[in-house]
C-alpha cells in the first residue's frame, strides 16, 4: 500500500518516544512530520506548520488531545485528526480513534484517505 507524499503531519503526545517513532515511520514514507510534547506547543505550532493530519494522544497534561485537535481545527478548519489512547472510551465524535499501540500499517492506509488543502 502507497500513500502520496509530502502529507505535512504532527504527531503530539507527551510519551517523546511515541513522537520520534512515529516521526522516524512517517517520514520514510516521504512525509513532513513535526512533533509537539504538550497540546499548547502544538496550536503554536500548527499556525505556521498548517498539517494535513494531527495525530494526538488523549491523555496529556494541560490540555488534553480533544481539546486539542479542536484548537487546531479552529485555526484549519480542513485538518484531519486521529486520536489515540491505551484507554478503551477515551474518544467519542466525528474523528479517528485508534488504540495504542498504533498498528502503523492502518495508520499509513489513512494517510491515503487525507484530504488536499482547499
Amino acid at each position: 500500500m502507497t500513500c502520496r507524499p509530502s502529507r505535512r503531519v504532527m504527531i503530539v503526545d507527551d510519551d517523546r518516544a511515541i513522537c520520534r517513532s512515529l516521526a522516524r515511520i512517517l517520514r520514510s514514507y516521504g512525509h513532513q512530520v513535526e512533533t509537539a510534547s504538550d497540546g499548547l506547543t502544538a496550536v503554536a505550532l500548527a499556525d505556521t506548520f498548517r498539517p494535513h493530519l494531527t495525530i494526538l494522544d488523549v491523555r496529556m497534561p494541560g490540555i488534553d488531545g480533544i481539546e486539542t485537535y479542536r484548537r487546531i481545527r479552529e485555526q484549519n478548519p480542513g485538518v484531519d485528526g486521529i486520536l489515540m489512547s491505551a484507554y478503551p472510551g477515551d474518544v467519542a465524535g466525528p474523528v479517528t480513534w485508534m488504540s495504542k499501540p498504533l498498528d502503523v500499517g492502518a495508520l499509513i492506509g489513512r494517510l491515503d484517505d487525507v484530504r488536499d488543502e482547499e
